[in-house]
């Protein structure tokens, strides 16, 4: 069984940069939309399909590097169109905006298909359990599954039980029409999406059968359906990273909690002292509360009213259980503040929905409110506008203010997993909270705006830093005092940057927590540039680059990349360039050439194009360049590059 201690660095970060780009689908069909009803009055027009052609381009360097590979594949198809489009007039002339139309609905499809997020088998548990006693059709969804991803189990009939088929974890159960009863009610009782499988001459693509909790999915058109129905069902849990606190003076319980959760994306934990339990809290960030009424020297329902009093604790869930199930114990539960009471004894399918409805209901909550659906701190757009109403309001008062930035010193897994940075970045944020007027989670990095200087600020956060929770990972932290800005004080982006440059100053600067950032700083190469114009391909890469503690900049056309290449301070290192070739301003080719001539042994430089002739790539290798990297990019390959590469330059290979 996979451990939190062997998680994969970039699986988390795939998820979350997956649906981060599935949010701008709308945005993205729009546009393709707009261009099919040019190309419907005017179907020659130069500056369209040359629009069109950039787009399609973008989409293929990028979506499949996504994990949406069928988008990958039918925006090269109509790439490959536009191009001759753009040769022979009269190619298409009259069904051009008919295709780009019906290309827009067949994107918008693709985008929402799960496609594959990079993660090998036993990482992310993307198991799928098939009851089925046919071995060519267990087959044939077998190499489906396998394309998506997934690591599928069969298991035959006669032998489901609901202790074997739990002890391997899956996500999504399958079963066959007709549907065995026996079989349908060991699956059902596992509280996982259960998808029972036929073949009808009409095709009926999802309808629930509620008698049985089973989703009935017609695979006669192949099993496309089955997949999609399944992952849209996945989607729906909002338990990834989740942690639940179990408040019991009965060990069983603790138990029986951590069997029906033996995810490694979810955690467990007990409280074996509930007077403890409103400092607990503080410690750990748990993000639901599972109570016990009847405790040694206090009762679950004063500590879920003490739980309440509390501002800061007043959305987290808390069920309150009890074996005493009469309606005055349940009003009395309601009325101190639980969201819900859970009669004892329980089923594990029980538990586990209900548990999973109160934490899907509040990360929907936080969503909503533009908050971060694991830390509960303000993400990016609602952090930006907070930000600037902070520096306008503390410059505007000649208020001493410093902007942070706090990143992990390591990479994710064992002690740093994903789970104890959430509750670390936590932490640091109800350290913070007096002195901040806007605080943030950032692409894993923690931002805040603090009334405080810049000596007071490290002050702080070095206190933060000397008593860490066990199992915190190690962190740094960036700062930058408002008025260093000057002109730009009220820039939020700017004030960011400036405080990612220090923590790149602070994870290369030895012992010190904190790095305070001066004009010279910018002028300090980083570990790796990244040279490209898809700003959601640059936002994948830097995730991953920031998840392992490596620093970086970023830039998105080829004018500002080569005047920063000249000015950097290297200081005896040898960073690495990831080099798109179709840039504005100035291509990578020709960017590359004045690189070489100029700084020719300063840089290791990597191509990462969706260029991928021999020509192409014998043209770089020729010229000097380290690799040839096409798109669409796997980012763990990509990241086992880079870690190659930056080793070779530490070693001055």
């Amino acid at each position: 069984m996979t451990t939190l201690g062997n998680r994969d660095p970039f699986a988390d970060a795939m998820r979350e940069l997956r649906a981060r780009y599935k949010d701008t689908n709308e945005a993205m069909l729009d546009t393709f939309r707009a261009m099919a009803r040019r190309l419907d009055q005017a179907p020659d027009d130069a500056a369209t399909l040359e629009s069109l052609q950039r787009e399609l381009h973008r989409i293929r360097g990028t979506a499949g590097s996504f994990g949406f590979h069928e988008a990958n594949r039918i925006a090269k198809a109509l790439e490959d169109r536009a191009i001759r489009w753009s040769a022979d007039p009269q190619l298409d002339v009259t069904r051009r905006a008919a295709l780009v139309a019906s290309f827009a609905e067949a994107l918008g499809l693709a985008l929402e298909a799960p496609g594959d997020v990079n993660e090998p088998d036993g990482i992310s548990r993307r198991v799928i359990v098939l009851v089925d006693d046919d071995p060519a059709f267990a087959a044939v969804l077998e190499e489906e599954a396998t394309l998506r991803g997934y690591r599928m189990i069969t298991i035959p009939e006669g032998a489901c039980d609901e202790r074997r088929v739990r002890n391997l974890g899956p996500r999504l159960i399958l079963i066959r029409a007709p549907v065995n009863p026996d079989v349908a009610a060991c699956a059902t009782k596992l509280g996982v999406p259960v998808l029972a499988l036929e073949s009808r001459t009409r095709l009926v693509r999802e309808s629930r059968a509620a008698d049985d909790g089973l989703h009935v999915v017609d695979i006669g058109d192949g099993l496309d359906s089955a997949f999609e129905v399944g992952e849209r069902l996945l989607s729906q849990t909002g338990w990834s990273g989740a942690t639940v606190l179990v408040v019991d003076d009965d060990p069983m319980v603790e138990c029986l909690v951590r069997g029906v959760f033996a995810d490694p994306e979810f955690k467990v934990e007990a409280l074996d002292d509930p007077v403890r339990l409103v400092a607990r809290l503080d410690e750990s960030s748990p993000s639901l509360v599972l109570m016990d009424i009847s405790m040694p020297g206090v009762t679950g329902i004063q500590l879920v009213k003490l739980v309440r009093a509390q501002q800061r604790y007043a959305d987290i869930p808390v069920i309150l259980m009890s074996a005493n199930t009469d309606m005055e114990t349940r009003e009395a539960a309601l009325r101190a503040g639980a969201d819900e009471f859970l009669g004892k004894p329980f089923g594990p399918a029980e538990l586990r929905a209900r548990v999973a409805e109160h934490l899907e209901r509040r990360r929907a909550s936080w969503l909503a409110q533009g908050l971060h659906p694991a830390t509960g701190l303000p993400a990016a757009r609602r952090f930006e506008r907070d930000a600037e109403r902070a520096l306008a309001s503390l410059t505007s008062r000649q208020v001493a203010a410093s902007f942070i930035a706090v990143r992990r010193s390591g990479v994710e897994g064992g002690e740093g997993d994903r789970a104890a940075w959430y509750r670390e970045t936590a932490r640091i944020a109800r350290g913070l909270a007096v002195v901040s007027w806007a605080t943030g989670y950032i692409d894993t990095v923690l931002c805040a705006v603090l009334a405080l200087g810049p000596d007071e600020t490290a002050s702080r956060l070095a206190r933060l830093g000397s008593t860490p929770p066990e199992g915190a990972p190690p962190w740094k932290a960036g700062i930058v005092a408002v008025n260093d800005l000057r002109a730009t004080s009220r820039d939020v982006a700017r004030c960011r940057r400036a405080a990612l440059e220090a923590a790149d100053m602070a994870l290369r600067g030895g012992d010190s927590l904190t790095h305070r950032w001066v004009r010279d700083d910018e002028l300090s190469a980083p570990d790796v540039i990244v040279v490209e114009d898809d700003r959601s391909l640059v936002g994948m890469i830097e995730y991953a680059l920031q998840a392992s503690g490596i620093t970086f900049r970023a830039f998105t056309n080829g004018v500002d990349a080569l005047a920063n290449l000249r000015a950097y301070r290297i200081e005896g290192r040898r960073p690495v360039v990831l080099l798109d070739v179709n840039l504005p301003g100035i291509d990578g080719w020709t960017l590359y050439e004045r690189l070489r001539a100029e700084r020719p042994h300063d840089y290791h430089v990597a191509f990462v194009t969706v260029h991928a002739t021999e020509a192409d790539q014998v043209r770089a290798l020729t010229a000097g360049a380290m690799d040839y990297v096409t798109k669409p990019v796997n980012l763990r390959v990509l990241m086992a590059k880079v870690q190659g590469w930056l080793q070779m330059a530490r070693q001055g290979a």
